[in-house]
This record gives structure tokens, C-alpha cells and sequence, in this order.
């Protein structure tokens, strides 16, 4: 497949770069849902007990 190159900008490198974009984000934003999603989990599983402190 020919490269095409329309005011120097090639568009298969654009392609190939806008996809590991994507996948690099979207692999951070999982990783952050399942964070919280862990972080939920656990807030239900094991409530604090009223009138303790933290110390």
C-alpha cells in the first residue's frame, strides 16, 4: 500500500500513531475505573463503625 503524502504529513504514520493514542488512554482510564470500582467494593464490604477515630 503506497504512503500518501498530502502537505508533508503522512498519514499512515498519523493513523498508526492516533491508534496507540487511543489505546494508551483507554488502557489508563480502565485501569482507573477498576480502581474504583475495587475502592467502592471495599468501602461497602467493610463500612467504617460510627464514633471510632482514625488515630
Amino acid at each position: 500500500m503506497p504512503t500518501i503524502f498530502v502537505s508533508g504529513v503522512n498519514f499512515e504514520a498519523l493513523k498508526a500513531s492516533l491508534e496507540l493514542l487511543v489505546l494508551g488512554w483507554g488502557g489508563d482510564f480502565l485501569v482507573l475505573g477498576i480502581i474504583a470500582l475495587a475502592s467502592l467494593a471495599l468501602c461497602r464490604l467493610f463500612p467504617p463503625k460510627r464514633g471510632e477515630s482514625d488515630d
